[in-house]
């Protein structure tokens, strides 16, 4: 289900709709969030005050034509609010971002978050040893080390990371890969 369609049920009061956005996407609007405020607590409260807000005022949201970046948007702003209001509450003045530095490290962190979440649904759909195989590469782990962490031979760890890697290349179409074979 695309996400215009789930946003036209959830402007039309739908709540399922707006549980399976939040359900699809809730993990990496927190990391969005916690990328500008590193603090993982207020970046979930973030998350969860623009998603209620999103339900509050859908009614008021006819233009808009893509939910996620819309979402993106509010939470950026918000975590930006939580950071002057932070600065203003200590008195601590540091250099001010210029609006295009800001508009710039958002549509890294935009890219990065759409990527990591187009990667991780791709792996989602690997055999669930294969998944595990490549989830512990991504954390760093070695061949021998993922071996002895699912009870397997180095050489079967090297075969299935093979053929996950080919399949995930298939999946991604070469521009995501590049920044799985970075990380791996």
């Amino acid at each position: 289900m695309g996400n215009d369609f789930l946003f036209t049920r959830i402007k039309q009061g739908d709540e399922k709709a707006l549980e399976k956005f939040t359900k699809e996407n809730y993990l990496f609007f927190c990391a969005l969030a916690n990328r500008y405020v590193n603090d993982v607590q207020e970046a979930e409260d973030i998350v969860q005050e623009v998603l209620i807000r999103l339900w509050e005022n859908r009614r008021h949201y006819q233009d808009i034509t893509c939910l996620r970046s819309f979402v993106y948007t509010m939470i950026r702003n918000q975590s930006l609010n939580l950071i002057r209001n932070r600065k203003r509450s200590s008195q601590h003045f540091a250099l001010p971002i210029l609006p295009e530095e800001e508009e710039n490290n958002f549509f890294n962190i935009l890219v990065e978050e759409e990527s990591n979440r187009l990667l991780f649904n791709a792996i989602n759909t690997l055999a669930p040893q294969s998944a595990a195989i490549i989830q512990l590469s991504l954390q760093g782990l070695k061949n021998e080390e993922i071996a002895r962490e699912l009870s397997i031979s180095e050489n079967t760890v090297k075969v299935l990371k093979y053929r996950s890697l080919k399949k995930l290349r298939q999946l991604l179409h070469h521009r995501i890969f590049n920044i799985l074979a970075f990380y791996i």
